[in-house]
């Protein structure tokens, strides 16, 4: 009984797969919604350097943001 639930949820967990995976390249094609693109924004050259140095001077993420 137990492998037979296995089997079921590994399908179940390959067909979520399935359709994330299509529905992202469906957004990457025809762009989304809102117009915006998918992904995180892109960082300036200026922030990054800025960001590097204070992490070389063992400033956390939550001290620095």
């Amino acid at each position: 009984m137990f492998q037979m639930l296995g089997v079921f949820a590994e399908f179940e967990r390959e067909m979520i797969r399935e359709r994330v995976k299509s529905g992202i390249e469906r957004a990457r094609r025809t762009g989304t919604r809102s117009g915006r693109p998918i992904g995180r924004p892109r960082v300036s050259l200026e922030i990054e350097r800025k960001v590097r140095a204070l992490r070389r001077r063992k400033f956390g993420l939550v001290k620095i943001g």
